[in-house]
Order: structure tokens, then C-alpha cells, then sequence
């Protein structure tokens, strides 16, 4: 029947809503070991094919090491990127048919690419519910769990969030 799934989920999340307001930063966080990021010296192509194989839609830079995030770019802006390369490559082309991204270069560093975003740096022992609703409010949607040190300690996306309530 089908209004008991929905029942059943509604009820799961309910109770998901309810497991979530007790956890903090630290019990929802990726830990440091397992961050996918690209340093802001790594080419356009690097970064495309860190995108690819990462399976993710925003991926943090660093700066030398993870202790030196300076932003993240979003898969988004990448492509926006990649799309306004290819249409001015185009112009200059006589007669040439869509996009043409061969002619975007990708040899151009991250960090000369300007598509960072920012982050947002919190401690671990932060209430999840108060990063989603810092997240919402500022419209920042990744935060770097950080230390009482000042390093890095994991990363935390609006999406990682929203599993804990809503499921996979």
C-alpha cells in the first residue's frame, strides 16, 4: 500500500528530525583523512578531473596543505566557466557549430580561474542543527570543521546535513 511507504518514511524521518538535534558538528562531519580537495595551484584540467572522479559538486582548495583552505568551487561555476571559455573561443572561430571547448584553456591555475566561494569554518562541537541553519542563512553551503589548534580536523556539506534527516 502505498500510503504506509509514505507513512513509514514520514515516520522515519520524523524520528531522524528528532536524532538530529542531538548531534553535533564532529558526529556528522567527513573526517580530515577522506577529504577530496584540490590545491589552488592545480590546473582547470586537474580540477575537472578531480570533479569527475570525485562524484561530488563542490570540492574545497588549499593552499600547500588542508590546514590552509582558502574556498571551494562548485561544479556549477566550473562548467558556467568552461561554457562563457568555449562561446568567446567560438566568436573568434568563422562558422564554428556550438561550443568549442577544446579552445578553453585549462593549463589556467585554480586559483587565476576566480570561482572560489567561501567557506565557512566551525568547531566541532557546534550543534548540526545550528550549522544548517547558519548554512541556509548565509547561503554557504560547506564548512571546515577546525580544531582547537586551527587545523583542519573534517568538512561538513549542506547535503551531509540533510542525510542525516532525510536519509540517502
Amino acid at each position: 500500500n502505498p500510503e504506509e511507504v509514505i507513512k513509514d518514511e514520514a515516520k522515519s524521518m520524523m524520528l531522524n528530525l528528532i536524532a538530529f538535534a542531538d548531534l553535533r558538528v564532529d558526529d556528522v562531519m567527513v573526517p580530515r583523512a577522506d577529504i577530496i580537495a584540490i590545491e589552488d595551484k592545480a590546473t582547470m584540467r586537474d580540477l575537472l578531473e578531480r570533479l569527475t572522479e570525485a562524484n561530488h559538486s563542490r570540492l574545497p582548495v588549499y593552499r600547500e596543505t588542508l590546514d590552509d583552505l582558502t574556498g571551494m568551487i562548485h561544479v556549477k561555476d566550473f562548467v558556467r566557466w568552461m561554457t562563457v571559455k568555449g562561446a568567446a573561443s567560438k566568436k573568434k572561430a568563422v562558422k564554428a557549430a556550438g561550443l568549442s571547448l577544446s579552445a578553453v584553456d585549462l593549463g589556467q591555475t585554480v586559483k587565476q580561474s576566480n570561482l572560489m566561494r567561501e567557506l565557512l569554518f566551525v568547531p566541532p562541537s557546534m550543534p548540526a542543527t545550528d550549522l544548517l541553519v547558519k548554512m541556509q542563512s548565509t547561503h554557504i553551503h560547506m564548512a571546515i570543521v577546525v580544531d582547537e589548534y586551527g587545523g583542519t580536523d573534517g568538512l561538513v556539506s549542506i547535503e551531509d546535513l540533510v542525510e542525516e534527516i532525510v536519509g540517502d
